[in-house]
This record gives structure tokens, C-alpha cells and sequence, in this order.
């Protein structure tokens, strides 16, 4: 992070992109940093990432669009977020028409598949969300089929308030 910091002065990311350690990229970078294409194969202390995806910062964080695919491969959450609450997670993501990178702005239809994430020591797994994400507001299903759960949510989740409002229907 500190070559990456060097490359892009005036770069600010949250201390926990710092727990990536080394980062060896194959693939391709075209573009500049505020506009950009990336693919290819990151690996990082923390585990593997595989991209396919494109950001356009131009007209800064509020208004960037982006769109592309992301995969983690033993990706280690509980040193990213600095909490043993988590484990390693392997998923699968798809983001379509994404605009913003804030609360009040982002915008983007999400599709995810969670092969498996640990969780307080509990390996979930078999977990789908799709849906779309406009500001604080969440309209979509969430389904997972795993040993010791079988659940499906569909409807909203609304976070514009300090007390998340919930509108769903769930099996």
C-alpha cells in the first residue's frame, strides 16, 4: 500500500486496506487512476481476488460509476475488519449500472453468491442476494440453503434512519 500510495498522491483508503500487506497483479490496468478498466488476478496476505471491472472517479466519489464482476477466494475478513467475529469468505459478485460511492448517492443492481462465509465460528454457505441498491434503500431477495438454515427474504431494507425499517416477506 505504501508503492500504491506513493503512485496516486493524495490517495485516501481506510486503514484496513493496509492489512492486505503485499499485493503481486496479473493482468491489466488500462486507463488512468480516475477512470479506469481493471482485469485480472490480485493477491494480496489476506487472500485472492479476481476482477473484471471498470470505475470512473472523474466527477469524484459521489458521482462515480462502476460496473463489473469480483471474486474472493479464502479471503481472510477477520484480519480485514480486525475482528474474530469472521472467518474466510468465498464469494462471487456482479455489480450492473453502479453510480456513487457514498450513503447519500449509491446506486446499482447487486447480484452475489456466497459459497462460503465463517461467521462466530459457523461456516454458512449456499447464500444468493440480488437486488437493487438506491441510497439507503435495499429492494431484493436474499435466499440460503445450508445445514442448519433454510431461509428466503424478499422485500426491503430501508437504512435513511439510525434504526434500519424492514419490509419483507420471508419463508
Amino acid at each position: 500500500m505504501s508503492t500504491l500510495r506513493q503512485l496516486i498522491p493524495g490517495i485516501t483508503l481506510p486503514a484496513n486496506f493496509d492489512r492486505l500487506g503485499r499485493l503481486n497483479f496479473r493482468g491489466s490496468f488500462d486507463g488512468f487512476f480516475e477512470d479506469f478498466v481493471a482485469y485480472g488476478d490480485l493477491r494480496t496476505d489476506l487472500g485472492r481476488a479476481i476482477m473484471d471491472m471498470r470505475m470512473n472517479l472523474k466527477n469524484g466519489r459521489g458521482k462515480a460509476s462502476y460496473s463489473g464482476k469480483l471474486k474472493l477466494e479464502n479471503f481472510d475478513l477477520s484480519k480485514w475488519t480486525n475482528s474474530n467475529d469472521f472467518g474466510l469468505v468465498n464469494f462471487s459478485s456482479e455489480v450492473k449500472n453502479g453510480v456513487g460511492l457514498t450513503a447519500q448517492t449509491a446506486s446499482a443492481q447487486l447480484t452475489a453468491e456466497i459459497q462460503s462465509f465463517y461467521f462466530k465460528n459457523y461456516n454458512y454457505q449456499n447464500a444468493k442476494l440480488s437486488g437493487q441498491l438506491n441510497r439507503n434503500l435495499f429492494d431484493g431477495t436474499f435466499s440460503i440453503q445450508d445445514d442448519n438454515i433454510d431461509f428466503n427474504f424478499s422485500g426491503l431494507v430501508n437504512y435513511k434512519d439510525s434504526i434500519p425499517v424492514f419490509d419483507f416477506r420471508a419463508m
